[in-house]
């Protein structure tokens, strides 16, 4: 730390050389990199939940196994599609109160907040981030009400230790399974569908999409405001952003890069086979 405080010092001051530079450059690098690790990177080393929780998480997915999961997740969705809150206002204090135990004593609803970027961080293709100097999750709430709370409670999964994608993805999942809130409930199952359809895909295309059209009515405008959105705020920052990401992602012990995200459904078809439930 001292080092990034003596480096902004003397570019402030101008007293430097061209070697200066150069030091003062690598010296706030190295002090940046120091205090993400002490902050928040070293998460990335920590057992994996399917250790923790003894999960059989495989590299690769049993058709048959898949397409009885998806299933599942889409009878969910269809179900409490009805039942959801207009508007989606209880997702912050829900998914605060979902992490809210003895092993998180530090995650409250209060730790929440709605992202300064505003409606910038559409373009810039982000729904949530946790802050790492702040200890904050930050969440858009300028994307479509109805992904807000599972965004919630993903980015609270990081808050509370769980720094690769796919752990943020399954853990935010399991918490938002003991809601009682439906717009919680909804919004989880709305979002492993999608993830779990979209590889169900590779395999078996026509049964992919005969699960979309088994959607409900309102399940259905939902996914195409959904879609709305992607096409409305698709822009050169927003791929730039993800190029970036993507290299960080590699970066920090996730090879898929941003495909890490959508590797919960290993996750999914692991407890489904430990737990005959999803």
């Amino acid at each position: 730390m001292k080092w990034v405080v003596s480096g902004v010092a003397a570019l402030r001051n101008k007293t430097f050389s061209g070697v200066k530079v150069i030091a003062t450059f690598i010296s706030i690098s190295l002090g940046i990199y120091l205090l993400f690790n002490l902050l928040w990177g070293m998460n990335y080393n920590r057992l994996s939940v399917a250790e923790t929780a003894g999960l059989p998480v495989k590299d690769s997915t049993d058709p048959a196994i898949l397409a009885k999961v998806t299933g599942l997740l889409l009878n969910k969705t269809n179900a409490f599609r009805p039942q959801a809150i207009a508007g989606f206002t209880a997702s912050k204090t829900d998914a605060g109160l979902l992490f809210s135990a003895p092993s998180n004593p530090t995650v409250e609803p209060a730790s929440i907040k709605s992202s300064l970027f505003g409606e910038l961080g559409n373009f810039m293709g982000y729904s949530g981030y946790y802050n790492p100097i702040s200890g904050e999750a930050q969440v858009n709430t300028h994307v479509p009400d109805f992904l807000i709370p599972f965004v919630s409670c993903h980015e609270m999964a990081h808050q509370a230790g769980y720094a690769k994608e796919n752990e943020a993805n399954f853990i935010g999942f399991m918490a938002a399974r003991r809601s009682a809130d439906s717009s919680m409930l909804y919004s989880a199952y709305f979002n492993m569908f999608l993830y779990a359809n979209a590889q169900l895909r590779q395999a078996d295309s026509l049964q992919a999409k005969q699960n979309y059209e088994l959607l409900s009515r309102g399940v259905k405008q939902d996914l195409a405001a959904y879609k709305t959105y992607l096409r409305k705020y698709d822009s050169p920052l927003g791929t730039a952003v993800d190029i970036f990401y993507n290299q960080y992602l590699k970066l920090n012990q996730q090879p898929a890069g941003q495909m890490t995200y959508n590797r919960v459904v290993l996750w999914l078809l692991a407890y489904y086979e430990k737990y005959g439930t999803i």
